[in-house]
């Protein structure tokens, strides 16, 4: 078995009576920036916020380079930067479940931005909402325009210079599309079979022509884990399918997606960012990145 890529991420975890004590006592004086406070959950939103909203606003990502946007939690500097801000953006959609106590004493008194509810958002079995539309280049242009409406109101004087940035934006991610459509058109379609970790693929599967065919962990929650019958049905359905690869979003530990890939018959793990943003990356690069890891793979 050979591992392609891996990533870690390190939840930071801090009591919410902590943290909403100390937003609640928080200094709200200016760092001499008189510029709108923009408040983002998650490092990919980070990247295209500060791609859009350019030098308008000042842009603070609550979560660290390569941190599981599932499991971070809120800690007490979290709580009182989003209390100070002008104007704070989610991802919404049951992501950052960590966050949602913190963001919840938020109301009325912040503007927030969950931008996964103006995506059109897919669903899970049983009706709960994937929050992975990051996956799909279209979406993310959709977000692109929600996150710009925003930006605007925050910031009014600077409405022309963010419409510009955003319209060179998204043409890039439209470029980029395009990019990737070519990057997996070589690939058979008796070959576009998808497996993961856990369900963060279905965006992309949608969007690009692939078929997702079982995940250790259903319905999109990265906490429970599947159990030795599980993972030992879900390899005998990769065999019987002729599935070429197992993923994994590299933001969770790969043990388990390790043992499926060795039960299938020693497929090749291959570990994509996707979830959250190495330090110094962006949200362009990680989807350029992790297209050519599942070209590669599955060509």
């Amino acid at each position: 078995m050979r591992t392609i890529l891996t990533w870690r991420a390190k939840a930071l975890s801090v009591t919410l009576v902590l943290a909403l004590t100390v937003a609640a006592c928080a200094d709200e004086g200016s760092s001499g920036d008189d510029r709108p406070l923009v408040v983002v959950t998650t490092t990919i939103l980070g990247d295209v916020v500060t791609r859009v909203g350019g030098g308008a606003v000042r842009v603070v990502v609550l979560m660290p380079p390569g941190a599981d946007p599932h499991e971070y939690a809120a800690s007490a500097s979290d709580a009182a930067t989003m209390h100070d801000a002008n104007l704070v953006v989610t991802n919404g959609l049951g992501l950052e479940s960590g966050l949602a106590d913190a963001l919840a004493t938020l109301d009325g008194r912040v503007s927030v931005l969950a931008v996964g509810d103006g995506v059109d958002p897919r669903y899970f079995a049983g009706g709960v909402a994937d929050p992975h539309f990051w996956t799909d280049l279209s979406r993310m242009s959709v977000a692109t325009t929600a996150i710009r409406d925003a930006l605007v109101a925050a910031a009014p004087g600077s409405a022309a210079e963010i419409e510009a940035a955003t319209v060179a934006y998204q043409q890039e991610l439209a470029d980029l599309d395009d990019e990737v459509m070519a990057l997996l058109a070589g690939i058979p379609a008796e070959r576009r079979l998808l497996v993961a970790n856990h369900d963060f693929l279905g965006y992309f599967a949608d969007r690009y022509g692939f078929e997702v065919v079982g995940s250790l962990i259903p319905g999109g929650s990265t906490i429970e884990e599947p159990g030795a019958a599980e993972l030992a049905a879900l390899a005998d359905l990769i065999v019987e399918r002729g599935v070429r690869a197992v993923f994994a979003e590299g933001t969770k530990p790969t043990d388990l997606a390790e043992a499926l890939a060795a039960e299938a018959g020693g497929l090749p793990l291959v570990v994509l960012q996707s979830g959250a943003l190495p330090e110094g990356g962006s949200y362009i690069d990680l989807v350029r990145g992790d297209a050519t890891l599942i070209a590669d793979a599955l060509k």
